[in-house]
């Protein structure tokens, strides 16, 4: 089953948001910041699994509504990166072979 995630989130300075979702079965951190070159987003995440019944690397998708925009895997430390999003409100689904989680209305637009 699909669990839906909790979060918070923080403004620094430099335009950097930081996301904190919190799952029965994983924390999930974000941090979004803008691209110097353009007015593109670098989103780097990491997933923290509650217990270690959660092996191995997790599928990261992002969704403008139904559309996917982008999609990765995690890397061996559970870390992953999408280098060119633009500014927008996602939501990102997590995946493994065994759960699923989903964190709606991620508002990445400039100034939110």
């Amino acid at each position: 089953g699909r669990q839906p995630a909790l979060g918070w989130r923080a403004t620094t300075p430099g335009s950097q948001r930081q996301f904190a979702y919190s799952t029965e079965a994983a924390d999930i951190t974000i941090s979004a910041r803008p691209r110097r070159s353009d007015r593109l987003l670098r989103l780097d995440g990491h997933i923290f699994p509650v217990n270690s019944t959660y092996p191995g690397t997790f599928g990261v998708q992002l969704l403008a509504g139904s559309s996917e925009v982008a999609t990765t895997a995690t890397n061996d430390l559970r870390e992953f990166a999408f280098e060119a999003v633009p500014p927008s409100v996602y939501e990102i689904i997590v995946s493994s072979d065994r759960i699923e989680i989903s964190i709606p209305q991620v508002d990445l637009r400039h100034g939110r």
